[in-house]
């Protein structure tokens, strides 16, 4: 019990003492007691505890610096998403910069009227007459774009106070940017609404900051792939989504006997043989598939489709591109069992479906290396 606690609780160095501390009081003062073999049996096992204890310990410290990474990213996005929320004071400040233009709509002519910045940016005329005419005309503009502005045009009329919106729009580059509009109503001594005045300011910048951050929350750092928490919300969502035909497909991947490849080669050629199994995966996935990681060497890739077979093609193509894998010239040897489950309806649950990926990867493991095991819909789990 005492090692125990101490492998448990006890940091590395103290733990690893405190076996060895059990271990030669074991040899000193029992020996007389035990035969020779049990002593070599006890010595063999206390070296497998600390050689466990290490590998578990080594591992420990590569998720926790990962889950510190990702936290530093999420008070990064947090800290982004703040910041972007500008109060009207910090925003006349932002006035002060290029990246903004002017803009008055009057409201019984149509007509709208931008200050320069509107031809440096879109490449037109400052002055347009019937403007709702001319946003719905436009056809490099999104139809919900176009929706978004004619709506912010009828609450002008209305009387709207306040309003901000994000658009994106096409420039004259060519591309398309993101845009945050304000627009006041402005009244007359009748307190009639007259005209909108307003401004447009650049945000493609911070939209596109925050996109990066949010993608980042979402992957795992070391492979670039989806993390265990991304993969398992888009799971519970797709269960939801399923259409009637439609089936969401789960496949889990494991390496076999990684960590001979790490014992055998090292640690970096496991790292290299990790990122090269993430790589196939995503490469070899079929359209619209989603490939995440679920820890260690295990992967998981979830797929809608109604024909099952299409994912049971893909795992076949897995397993041969998986033993083709070396480090440097070496064959290091390895090899994936994979497990498919498949859900047809709204009623199953992302656990279930998961549980039954999970379980056919134990009966093809049972079978061997390199071995897939696929469950029906509509099978016992």
């Amino acid at each position: 019990m005492a090692i125990m606690f101490a492998l448990l609780i006890m940091k590395p160095v103290y733990a690893l003492l405190n076996l060895g501390i059990h271990y030669l009081i074991f040899v000193l003062f029992l020996y007389s007691t035990f035969s020779s073999g049990e002593v070599i049996n006890f010595t063999i096992t206390t070296l497998l505890c600390g050689l466990i204890y290490f590998v578990r310990y080594h591992h420990l410290r590569i998720e926790l610096s990962q889950a510190r990474l990702i936290d530093d990213i999420q008070n990064e996005l947090t800290e982004m998403r703040k910041n972007f929320r500008l109060s009207l004071e910090q925003y006349e400040l932002i006035l002060e910069k290029e990246n903004y233009m002017t803009f008055e709509w009057n409201i019984e002519k149509d007509r709208i009227y931008f200050s320069k910045e509107w031809r440096d940016w879109f490449d037109e005329s400052e002055d347009i007459p019937k403007f709702s005419s001319y946003i719905q005309e436009r056809k490099t503009l999104a139809q919900d774009q176009k929706e978004l502005i004619l709506k912010c045009l009828e609450d002008v009329r209305k009387g709207v106070i306040f309003q901000k919106h994000e658009l994106f729009l096409p420039l004259k580059t060519g591309k398309k940017g993101w845009f945050d509009l304000r627009v006041i109503t402005q009244m007359n001594d009748r307190n009639e609404p007259i005209s909108g005045i307003g401004t447009l300011l650049d945000i493609t910048l911070q939209k596109e900051r925050i996109s990066k951050l949010e993608q980042e929350t979402r992957m795992d750092l070391f492979t670039g792939l989806l993390n265990k928490t991304a993969i398992e919300r888009y799971g519970h969502r797709k269960l939801k989504e399923l259409r009637q035909g439609e089936i969401l497909a789960a496949l889990i991947l494991d390496m076999d006997d990684f960590k001979g490849i790490n014992d055998n080669f090292g640690h970096p050629a496991g790292d290299h043989v990790l990122k090269e199994v993430a790589g196939i995966i995503l490469k070899k996935a079929p359209a619209g598939a989603r490939v995440g990681r679920m820890g260690g060497d295990e992967f998981m890739v979830l797929l809608t489709t109604e024909d099952l077979r299409l994912l049971e093609r893909y795992a076949v193509d897995l397993i041969w591109e998986v033993s083709q894998i070396k480090w440097g010239d070496a064959d290091v040897g390895a090899s994936c069992c994979i497990g498919i489950s498949a859900a047809d309806s709204d009623k199953w649950t992302y656990s279930r479906l998961y549980q039954g990926a999970d379980n056919a990867l134990y009966q093809a493991k049972r079978r061997g290396r390199g071995q897939i095991c696929c469950h029906e819909p509509g099978q016992k789990l």
